[in-house]
């Protein structure tokens, strides 16, 4: 057990095993140019374990607000873990997504894109993206997100059936129709 700068007792090897489950969770990514050496006998803790601990507090916090719909508590609360880490494309998404909850079109769109800049593999970032562009009455964006969606993960039916969904708007409806039996392939519920 250690102390760190700020008085917060830490166990260092469960801290570091937390900094390796948080990035390979991937809600908490850290540049390896974050990452802090492992302190020598005698050193004090690095600035990292401090911020990674409150990191795991808002992230936390955030996502018990989200599980009881509690959205500006959540919105809160991933904001503060923004100013911790500023390039965390997780929890971009998760605060684009609560901002729509809010009915803060602007500002998710914002963090969304933000998002799938920092990490275009995020397939379910790239959904809401696109979503909320047809929502805002943007379907070539929105069809094109989804697009990008399905090319991150072509598995998920989801994606195909909101894909379907989008070009149908645009009365596109053969396209629609390959896109419907292709989430019906992946998934007989649809």
């Amino acid at each position: 057990m250690r102390k760190c700068r700020y008085g917060c007792t830490i166990n260092l090897p469960s801290m570091y095993r937390l900094l390796l489950s948080l990035t390979l969770l991937s809600w908490c990514p850290l540049r390896a140019q974050d990452a802090a050496p492992a302190p020598t006998a005698g050193s004090e803790l690095p600035p990292l374990g401090h911020a990674l601990e409150q990191a795991t507090v808002f992230a936390r916090k955030a996502t018990e607000a989200m599980r009881i719909n509690d959205w500006q508590t959540a919105a809160d609360a991933w904001l503060e873990l923004l100013k911790i880490q500023p390039d965390s494309a997780a929890a971009l998404a998760n605060l684009g997504s609560v901002e729509i909850k809010l009915n803060k079109p602007v500002e998710a769109r914002a963090h969304l894109e933000k998002a799938v800049a920092l990490r275009p593999t995020l397939a379910a970032t790239w959904m809401t993206l696109g979503l909320l562009h047809m929502e805002q009455k943007s379907p070539m964006l929105g069809i094109s997100c989804l697009t990008r969606a399905i090319s991150e993960d072509p598995s998920d039916a989801r994606l195909h059936n909101a894909l379907a969904i989008a070009l149908k708007q645009v009365g596109w409806t053969g396209a629609a129709e390959q896109e419907l039996q292709k989430a019906i392939d992946l998934n007989s519920e649809y």
